[in-house]
């Protein structure tokens, strides 16, 4: 029997009966020979775990994906055998399995420090917690600007086809009153799905998830999701510290396009953006400053010595880096070149992006489209939180169906009885 809300199987008599004539041996828990352990990671891999939501598979190598922030988990993996029995079901090759030495609670660790202190957005919703584990108070900091976010109650929906097609709707709806559409998911394989019926109807649109060819691209993806039109469909990556500037974001912009002039010049090989991604073609003043810096760079200490390209384009992001700043900088060299190239970039981008900014303002700003409950509460205000920022206009709303997990383990018999009603 699976348990899903648990996240645990038990095996009945006769599963372990036939377990025990397919693997020819007496007892599955005999301490010699314990195949239990390994008839019920099998079976977690199958039922508990799925491709595409909770795990990726890059170069024949299982990833964790993060519930919470969407993106892949580099370097960890399940302990227990769990992540073998995935990698098994995945056809990869398995791996050694991974001993752990040393664990220890984030209530146990926090407690080690006499003070402790975090900021978060959506921290007064657990004050209550905060304070029994940790005692800490949850202080409320009113915003500097009223806010105008309108949040439109969730649409719930018998199946999960129906709360599809009117999440759809929706997002051609505000497509076409050409206002900047984030549509939130659980799953990569969620979001493909949209992308594939957003493409079949000729929306032109973004996706950002744990595959390795849209993360690479998060900045730039997000960096125009508040265009006029834009859609963007994303997993939790662009839920919490993300955002998402109405209009587009001229300064990330002005970066981007040095960085591909500079590396081009260098010799650098990096994958350009999207076409259409520059909301104007530079000036030949801007172009003839950004030669200087070219000039520079090239002459400069990372290409001048031996040196690959991953130290070249280190290099490079350093003087782009402190060129955006405010950081002071030596006067005539390559941060210099680049900060004069990068000021009147940005400034050209937006003299393009900022009436575009007004008419989405005045369109009702950032719409925000949930397509699923999150176990935490949390992670749903976060997404929420990408709309109305800083006092701009935005607006939110979830699209749910019955079928969708968090009724599914949570609902009960009532749920049960409205999908067989």
């Amino acid at each position: 029997e699976v348990f899903e809300k648990q996240q645990t199987i038990s095996l009945s008599e006769a599963g372990q009966r036939y377990c025990e004539a397919a693997l020819q041996v007496d007892d599955l828990f005999d301490p010699k020979n314990p195949w239990a352990r390994f008839v019920v990671n099998a079976i977690k891999a199958k039922e508990l775990f799925t491709k595409e939501k909770d795990y990726i598979v890059r170069s024949d190598e299982v990833l964790i994906v993060d519930e919470f922030s969407g993106r892949v988990m580099d370097g960890r993996r399940w302990g227990d055998g769990l992540h073998q029995a995935i990698e098994a079901k995945e056809s990869c090759p398995v791996q050694p399995e991974t001993e752990v030495i040393a664990q220890i609670t984030y209530q146990s660790l926090f407690s080690r420090f006499r003070k402790l202190s975090s900021m978060s957005g959506t921290a007064l919703t657990e004050a209550d917690e905060l304070a029994s584990i940790y005692n800490l108070p949850v202080l409320a900091v009113p915003p500097v600007l009223p806010a105008q976010r309108v949040d439109v109650p969730s649409s719930v929906f018998k199946t999960v086809r129906g709360k599809s097609n009117a999440a759809l709707n929706s997002m051609m709806e505000m497509h076409r009153a050409e206002r900047p559409v984030l549509v939130g998911t659980t799953s990569v394989e969620a979001s493909e799905v949209f992308s594939e019926k957003l493409t079949s109807l000729g929306v032109r649109h973004e996706v950002l998830n744990a595959k390795p060819e849209t993360a690479q691209r998060e900045s730039e993806i997000i960096a125009q999701a508040g265009r006029k039109g834009a859609v963007t469909i994303s997993t939790n990556m662009a839920g919490r510290g993300t955002d998402i500037l109405l209009g587009g974001n001229p300064s990330f912009m002005a970066k981007l396009w040095l960085r591909q002039a500079l590396a081009a010049a260098a010799g650098i090989s990096i994958p350009p953006p999207a076409d259409g991604f520059y909301p104007t073609e530079p000036s030949a003043e801007a172009k003839a400053r950004a030669q200087l810096a070219i000039d520079a760079f090239v002459q400069s200490e990372p290409l001048g010595g031996e040196c690959g390209p991953e130290q070249a384009l280190l290099g490079l992001d350093a003087a782009l880096a402190a060129a955006a700043s405010n950081a002071p900088i030596v006067e005539g060299g390559i941060e210099d070149f680049a900060r004069e190239a990068f000021e009147l970039l940005v400034d050209e981008f937006e003299a393009v992006l900022g009436p575009e900014k007004e008419e989405v303002m005045l369109a009702g700003g950032l719409h925000v489209i949930g397509t699923n409950l999150h176990d935490s509460r949390r992670i749903d205000d976060q997404l929420r939180g990408r709309a109305g920022r800083q006092g701009d206009p935005g607006s939110t709303q979830f699209f749910l169906s019955l079928e969708d997990r968090v009724f599914r383990l949570f609902g009960g018999d009532k749920v049960k009885g409205l999908l067989d009603f």
